[in-house]
């Protein structure tokens, strides 16, 4: 009776490193060279099983072919196929085997594309922990914001003590009753459901196992920001969806480096036959793919600012500006746009913020002033303006089925001894940065603040 093939596709053959390491050895210094990417491919007559994996990439083609050669016979063995053959394609190895159940598998080496050899993306080394925020539907996005993150913190106290206050403080809290506070694994979990009992939220604290290197202390007067890598699957079907974290990293390089390969290495580019498009945003990769099946994939990049009292440089008795940083509310105006017109389920999405204010007033003024900016407004076939706890929110839909939201939300920012002015300047800076298109004008907080 023939053996049956493991569903994994066997083990990893152990002389064949994986995408983790890519088997590349390190090298003194950085120099041109050409690598050989060793691939695994399994077609299934009936299409279920089909599937596209690295098995390794090797600075040489003698290390490549070797591996390709061994990989299938390592993992399964000579006789467990039906048919194998092994060849060369230009000096490279090419193999095609037949599995008792009638799947193929084949191994190949190819080339890669000439390119310096830089050391792998670095990500912080301290272990850092990820407020997360999860809803049932979109509908929260809209009362509580966009970003399903909250914040990075580097303690594990901090991050516990963002997500408990979270739905007490946090925007549109008046919309959410609490229901349940706990700690699993000593990391906090709270869940709060709408009035009507038909939203849901959780607020949950998630550590962070990305790959390390150490961080560099910042000078007091500069801000900290790490880069945190973001999955998100959307299955339209079912009106659901997934979130995971794939790492959280120091310099934004090393993120867009792992955003631009996450889908291609975990599946191979050839998987998305449909859609597949990379393309940067304020400096940021963002990926968007659609699957065979129908669901939509995206990559994105959080910036998130790193909480520098966590930071340990001095003891407070030798630094007495390290203590209870001040605050000062800010007023974030973003908008969310669904395409309906090009995408009837409402896959198509995108989210940006397009202002920050001191002052509430002014940020509900550029709110109401946003669409007649970018739009002639007669381009809306409805619009409805809301406030909520003082901030506006718009709801605008355009004739061809496109539905847009800018809505004002609060933010704080950490003074840490500085001056308002001094934080006028940062944020000012931040602004320019990110849109790229200027320094935005900021008021001084108004006097009902």
């Amino acid at each position: 009776m023939a053996r049956t093939r493991p569903v994994t596709n066997g083990p990893t053959p152990k002389s064949a490193p994986t995408t983790q390491n890519n088997g590349v050895k390190k090298s003194s210094k950085p120099s041109e060279q050409q690598l050989y990417v060793v691939s695994r491919e399994t077609n299934d007559p009936e299409g279920v099983h089909d599937n596209h994996e690295i098995v390794g990439t090797y600075k040489t083609l003698a290390a490549a072919n070797a591996a390709a050669r061994d990989d299938l016979i390592k993992g399964w063995g000579r006789e467990y196929f039906d048919e194998y053959e092994a060849s060369e394609v230009d000096g490279m190895v090419h193999v095609i085997a037949t599995c008792p159940d009638g799947e193929e598998m084949v191994v190949m080496v190819e080339k890669s594309g000439v390119r310096k050899a830089i050391p792998p993306p670095k990500a912080v080394e301290e272990q850092s922990y990820v407020v997360l925020r999860r809803s049932n539907t979109d509908e929260v996005k809209n009362i509580l914001g966009p970003s399903e993150i909250v914040g990075t913190y580097k303690t594990l106290g901090d991050a516990n003590t963002v997500a408990r206050d979270y739905l007490i403080k946090g925007p549109g809290r008046e919309n959410f009753e609490l229901c349940e506070v706990k700690e699993v694994n000593g990391m906090v979990e709270a869940f709060a459901k709408s009035h009507d009992g038909y939203q849901e939220v959780g607020v949950v604290v998630h550590k962070n196992t990305a790959p390390s290197s150490k961080m560099t202390a910042a000078p007091t007067s500069a801000k900290q920001y790490t880069y945190t890598v973001t999955r998100e699957t959307i299955d339209p079907r079912y009106q659901d969806g997934d979130f995971e974290i794939i790492g959280t990293y120091e310099t934004l390089a090393a993120a867009n480096a792992v955003a631009r390969n996450n889908m291609i290495e975990e599946w191979g580019v050839e998987y998305f036959d449909d859609f597949f498009e990379v393309q940067e945003v304020d400096g940021r990769v963002r990926v968007d793919a659609v699957c065979p099946d129908g669901e939509s994939m995206s990559v994105r990049i959080e910036k998130t600012e790193i909480n520098k009292s966590s930071v340990a440089e001095k003891p407070a008795a030798e630094n007495p500006a390290v203590g209870v940083p001040e605050e000062i509310t800010v007023y974030h105006v973003s908008t969310h746009t669904i395409d309906y017109h090009h995408d009837p389920d409402g896959g198509m999405q995108d989210t940006a913020i397009v202002g920050t204010y001191l002052s509430l007033a002014k940020a509900n003024q550029a709110t109401r002033e946003y669409p007649a900016k970018e739009w002639d407004m007669d381009f809306f076939e409805e619009f409805d303006e809301t406030v909520h706890n003082g901030m506006v929110a718009i709801k605008a839909r355009c004739a061809e089925g496109e539905e847009m939201n800018i809505y004002v939300e609060k933010g704080k920012l950490f003074t840490y001894g500085e001056g308002l002015r001094e934080m006028e300047e940062e944020l000012e800076d931040s602004m320019s940065e990110s849109d790229g298109e200027g320094l935005r004008e900021m008021e001084e907080v108004s006097d009902d603040e």
